[in-house]
C-alpha cells in the first residue's frame, strides 16, 4: 500500500489559496449570483452498478458526475471551486442522500466564464439550480459553533522554524518566470508539500482540506508576503485495493502537527469559532424522465 497522493489536494489547495481558506457561497439559494443561473441541458440518472466516482468540468460548458451520492453532490455545489465543503458543514436530509448515487451529463449555453479572481465558479451555481430543480432541494445556511484550528507560531520569540524561509522567487502574475527547474506555488516532492513563493494562504488551505488535519483552519500567523517551505510528515491514510485505509506505518516519520512545529516553527490551536453551515430543509427522490 502507499500513502494518498498529495497532488489532487495540492490542486484543490492552489485554487482555495486565492479565495479564503473555508470560503463558501454565503446564501444556500447562492445571494452572492444576480440571477439564477441553469444549465441549458441537463440529464440526471440513478447509477445503480457503477464503481468509482469523480465530477469534471470540460471544455464547451460540459459538466459531467458519475457514481457520485447525492450529499457528495450538495457538498460540492454549496462548496469553493474544486473544494467539497466538510461534511460537519452539512447537516440534516434522509439516508438515501448517502446511499443513492448519480450520474450527471450537463451542457451550458457557452463556456463557463471565470471570476474576477481567474478562478471558475460559475459551473457550480448551476449545479445549485440543478439540485433545486431535480431534487427540489431547499436550504439555508446559519452559523454554529464548530471545532476549528487557529495557525500561529510556536515560539514565544516568533522564530521560524528551518525549513519556512522568506522566498526570493517573484510568482506574481506578469513576472519573469523562475529560473529552469523551479516552480511557483506548492507542489509535492515525494511524500513531502513544497512551496515555492508561497503565500501562507497556500498552507492554510492546504491544512484545511487535508485528511490529517480534518478541520477548517483560519491563519493567525500574522505573516505576509511569501515564502519557501518543505513540510514532511506521515499522513494517516494510504491507499488500498478498496481506496483509502488506516497507514499502518505512522511511527515512520512525524504527524502533521508535529511536522508543523519542528519544519516550519508554526502549530495548529483548536478552538470553537462560528463556522457557515448548510441546513438541508427540504429534499426529494429524483423522478427520471422516461
Amino acid at each position: 500500500m502507499r500513502q494518498v497522493p498529495l497532488p489532487g489536494l495540492i490542486l484543490v489547495a492552489c485554487v482555495l489559496a486565492v479565495t479564503s481558506p473555508g470560503a463558501a457561497p454565503q446564501d444556500a439559494q447562492s445571494s452572492a449570483a444576480p440571477a439564477r443561473v441553469a444549465f441549458e441541458a441537463a440529464t440526471v440518472r440513478q447509477n445503480k452498478g457503477g464503481t468509482g466516482q469523480n465530477q469534471r468540468r470540460l471544455p464547451g460548458g460540459r459538466y459531467t458526475a458519475t457514481n457520485m451520492t447525492l450529499r457528495a453532490l450538495i457538498r460540492l455545489a454549496y462548496g469553493n471551486a474544486s473544494l467539497f465543503r466538510p461534511e460537519e458543514q452539512i447537516v440534516g436530509g434522509p439516508g438515501w442522500i448517502d446511499s443513492d448515487r448519480f450520474d450527471i451529463d450537463a451542457k451550458a449555453a457557452a463556456e463557463f466564464v471565470p471570476d474576477a479572481d481567474g478562478v471558475t465558479r460559475q459551473h457550480l451555481a448551476m449545479l445549485r439550480t440543478l439540485l433545486e430543480d431535480r431534487f427540489q432541494l431547499r436550504a439555508r445556511m446559519e452559523k454554529r459553533e464548530l471545532p476549528i484550528y487557529e495557525l500561529v507560531r510556536a515560539r514565544k520569540d516568533g522564530a521560524l522554524g528551518p525549513d519556512l524561509k522568506v522566498s526570493t522567487l517573484d510568482c506574481r502574475p506578469g513576472a519573469p518566470p523562475p529560473p529552469a527547474g523551479v516552480k511557483c506555488g506548492v507542489s509535492s516532492d515525494g511524500p513531502a508539500l513544497v512551496g515555492r513563493g508561497m503565500p501562507i494562504s497556500a498552507l492554510v488551505a492546504f491544512l484545511t482540506i487535508s485528511p490529517a488535519v480534518g478541520r477548517l483552519v483560519q491563519d493567525h500567523t500574522g505573516l505576509t508576503g511569501v515564502y519557501d517551505a518543505r513540510l514532511n510528515f506521515v499522513r494517516p491514510f494510504v491507499l488500498g485495493p478498496g481506496g483509502a485505509v488506516p497507514n499502518p506505518d505512522t511511527d515512520s516519520g512525524p504527524t502533521i502537527f508535529t511536522a508543523l512545529q519542528e519544519q516550519l516553527g508554526l502549530k495548529l490551536e483548536s478552538r470553537k469559532a462560528p463556522v457557515d453551515v448548510l441546513v438541508i430543509e427540504h429534499i426529494e427522490r429524483l423522478v427520471e424522465e422516461k
